[in-house]
């Protein structure tokens, strides 16, 4: 359990406008699920805080993690708000957020269960996301300049 002074580090910790809106926390975590390693050196104490509530309570994460598919689509939402090589990024930072979550072996039995029921909608969604980022072929519509066809 958090202390009030831990509660005070985790807010220092983290930049406030991460804490704005439902929004922006989604696209933080994540960023900190694609990025591990990243996220605990940026934000240390965030990680040890989160990591200790992950170790104590396995049922609200199997809780957590059966509602994934519920965000799925919100994801791509925030996803599809981007243009360019942002928009890219985010989609593959979803696959690699859905990726370490199908990798990803839990030490708790109530977890890996809420894990395998949500893995067929994990791999459909991976392979919906990877096929976004597929380059489509371009067919020109209409008539070419110079042609009288």
């Amino acid at each position: 359990m958090s202390t009030p002074t831990s509660k005070k580090k985790i807010k220092l910790d983290i930049n406030p406008t991460y804490l704005k809106n439902e929004d922006s926390l989604d696209m933080f975590l994540s960023w900190a699920n694609a990025n591990p390693e990243l996220a605990k050196k940026k934000y240390p104490i965030w990680h040890e805080e989160l990591t200790k509530a992950v170790n104590s309570h396995p049922e609200l994460v199997a809780n957590l993690i059966e509602k994934l598919p519920e965000i799925f689509p919100k994801w791509l939402d925030n996803a599809n708000k981007l243009v360019g090589m942002a928009h890219i990024d985010a989609l593959k930072a979803i696959i690699t957020s859905l990726e370490n979550l199908r990798d990803k072996q839990f030490f708790d039995d109530l977890i890996e269960n809420s894990k395998a029921k949500i893995l067929p909608y994990i791999n459909e969604y991976i392979g919906y996301v990877q096929q976004m980022l597929t380059p489509q072929p371009y067919e020109p519509v209409g008539f070419t300049i110079g042609s009288n066809k």
